[in-house]
């Protein structure tokens, strides 16, 4: 059992005699599909013994996706059916080289590759950023305060710690870096913007967090004490994965280091040819959909689930260049909805594009009313986040307008407009938002997170214009009793956390919150820096926040599946959790490639083929990785297949 995760969620099986003539029918079907093989094996240590929750991957020469499962308890490992060809296997576990197999023709009905893997003497470039996190010394009240500055300041900084802390300097060259951190963006590109606002948080603390960071990670400091999470067990090996590439032509892929191998460490994310994705979803038909780094040649894209072909679609600006799409939904109908050049961007099921004009905020308000037309009752709405407008300015003094959102009913075309409320008059912080594109919640509110005050807004979908807000109570596994003095000055001075979430201890610091697509009475957000998930009931707002395993995983987004369970992603540790509301038990699957640097997550608005399926992009290594997990009926039938094949 994982020390870090509750109780397992536990699948019934159904009727013996039911399950039988199931499996044959299944066996059969398995084993027979013309021009596709089962890729089966086991994967055991050096000792012999089995291995669980190995992460073992295959990739067709020629193609452009992998595909990804884990050895269950005996060490064993069974493929979904792929076609027939020549591929590249490897076998993976924090902890022990990779096993590699770089070309092997699969053509018989069954295919075996086992795996012998070897534990590696230094693993750390293997490491998720949560891991180098948990592995920093925090013997002392001081350590464990640099400790935690280092988190507040990395996780926005630098995202996933382990571009940090993979590699060693002495204290003068902390001290450049810790100054780079403190005036760039997260991509590790240089704005303006943030080249002109130094990080007051990082600047406080340069001097003592470089000295903490050349004990600990300096050239002559004593060997860490590594402490990886356990590998997945039980349930959590049934995910299967699948990581297409995601670049434009002449960008990025195929990367030498893309995270897949991961001896080699994570990709480079400062090489802008690295970045992709960074919003995604699924359709009713299983095919991921992604915006991001389109690099001028494409807005939206489309990715055939089966072979990995992308059919791209642009949106131009006035002055006729392809720009990048924004927030990425599908909805219930199976349309696509995104964001580009100031419209709203809609694609059909049969693949047409639709761009639709956006009203100026006066306009709305001027029409849109106090009441909802009862025609509007239980119709889906669209809800979006305007783009930033221009100073306001009187007398010589500016003041940033208030975020707006919109809210769209495609079947009615009717729109309505709301405002981003301030800050409470407690806190001397900004009120900015994340971007929101969402089907809101059951009874048609939106919904929307101020990542530096922890208030969440819900606008009233029954009352045009009107918000209510809620205050999130601090985390309950905070570090702020480490701080005093002038050490709680500088957070103060800061209000909440920063642009990038540099941030506060105390806080959950919330991205993005979700509703559905599935069944629930709630909205759900998720800490960036306390990992836990947030609760709040759409009718009473009561509140509560659950503790979550994992800690410093750095998720900016929830989705309720069909089921009513709760999904997050880890950006820092590559890993995706699921929570159910009504046992509140969790599980995690670990993806295959480290440091994804996810800033969202989506999911079909129904089961696909009866499966939960969601998709993750990977901005670092411009991959998109569409998720499912099977069943223990599924790997039975598979099992049965492979035991049939053996007595031909």
């Amino acid at each position: 059992m994982r020390s870090t995760t509750p109780t397992r969620v536990l699948l019934l099986a159904g009727a013996a005699a039911a399950t039988a003539i199931w499996l044959a029918a299944m066996s059969d079907a398995v084993a027979q599909t013309a021009g596709e093989t089962v890729l089966t094996g086991r994967v055991t240590a050096a000792s012999g013994q089995p291995m669980e929750g190995v992460i073992v991957s295959a990739r067709q020469l020629g193609k452009t996706f992998t595909t990804s499962v884990y050895t269950d308890a005996a060490g064993e490992y069974y493929f979904p059916p792929m076609g027939r060809g020549t591929y590249r296997i490897w076998a993976q576990a924090v902890g022990y080289g990779a096993g590699i197999v770089e070309r092997i023709a699969l053509g018989s009905t069954v295919d075996r590759q086992p795996f012998t893997l070897a534990p590696l003497e230094n693993f750390e470039m293997q490491l998720r950023g949560d891991e180098w996190v948990a592995s920093l010394p925090e013997a002392t009240p001081y350590d464990r305060k640099m400790k935690e500055v280092f988190r507040l300041n990395c996780f926005g900084g630098c995202h996933s710690p382990s571009h940090a802390l993979k590699d060693r300097y002495d204290e003068r060259s902390w001290k450049i870096l810790i100054d780079k951190m403190s005036r760039i963006a997260t991509p590790g590109t240089y704005t303006l913007d943030e080249d002109r606002n130094v990080a007051p948080l990082m600047h406080y603390y340069k001097d003592q967090l470089a000295e903490y960071l050349a004990r600990v990670r300096g050239p002559s400091s004593p060997k860490l004490t590594l402490r990886p999470r356990p590998r997945p067990e039980g349930e959590e090996t049934l995910a299967v994965f699948r990581e297409y590439d995601s670049s434009p032509p002449g960008f990025g892929i195929p990367l030498y280091n893309d995270g897949s191998l991961w001896e080699l460490g994570p990709a480079n994310k400062t090489d802008l040819k690295n970045m992709g994705p960074l919003r995604a979803t699924v359709d009713l038909d299983g095919n991921p959909w992604f915006t991001g780094r389109g690099r001028g040649y494409w807005t939206v894209a489309k990715v055939d689930w089966k072979t990995g072909k992308i059919t791209g679609y642009t949106v131009r600006n006035d002055a006729g260049a392809v720009v990048d799409g924004g927030e990425i939904i599908t909805d219930r109908q199976g349309v696509v909805w995104t964001q580009a050049a100031g419209k709203l961007v809609t694609i059909d099921r049969t693949g047409r594009m639709e761009l639709i004009a956006v009203p100026e905020p006066e306009e709305v308000r001027r029409t849109q009313g106090t009441s909802v037309p009862p025609g509007s009752a239980g119709k889906e709405r669209i809800w979006w986040e305007d783009g930033p407008r221009p100073p306001v300015c009187a007398n010589g003094v500016c003041q940033n307008p208030p975020t707006i959102f919109y809210m769209y009913e495609p079947s009615t075309g009717r729109w309505a407009v709301y405002e981003n409320p301030p800050a409470p008059k407690e806190m001397d912080a900004f009120s900015d938002v994340y971007n929101v594109t969402s089907m809101g919640d059951g009874d048609g509110n939106g919904w929307w997170a101020q990542f530096a005050t922890d208030v969440m807004v819900k606008a009233d979908g029954s009352a045009p214009g009107k918000v209510v807000t809620m205050k999130i109570p601090p985390r309950r596994r905070s570090a702020w009793n480490l701080f005093a003095g002038d050490d709680r000055t500088i957070f103060e001075m800061m209000g909440g956390s920063e642009p990038h979430t540099r941030g506060v201890p105390y806080q959950h610091s919330i991205r993005m919150v979700g509703a559905g697509p599935g069944p629930t009475d709630s909205v759900w957000g998720v800490g960036w820096f306390s990992s836990d998930l947030i609760r709040v009931n759409i009718r009473t707002h009561e509140l509560k926040v659950y503790d979550a395993p994992a800690p410093d995983c750095a998720s900016y987004q929830t989705w309720t599946d069909p089921h009513g369970e709760v999904w997050t992603v880890c950006q820092s540790s590559a890993h995706i959790r699921r929570f159910n509301p009504r046992t509140e038990r969790w599980m995690i699957y670990d993806l295959p490639t480290i440091n994804i640097e996810a800033h969202a997550m989506g999911m079909a608005p129904g089961l696909v083929d009866g499966r939960v399926r969601l998709v993750v992009p990977s901005w670092t290594n411009s991959k998109t990785i569409l998720m499912e997990v099977r069943t223990p009926a599924d790997i039975a039938a598979l099992k049965a297949a492979v035991q049939k094949a053996a007595t031909r």
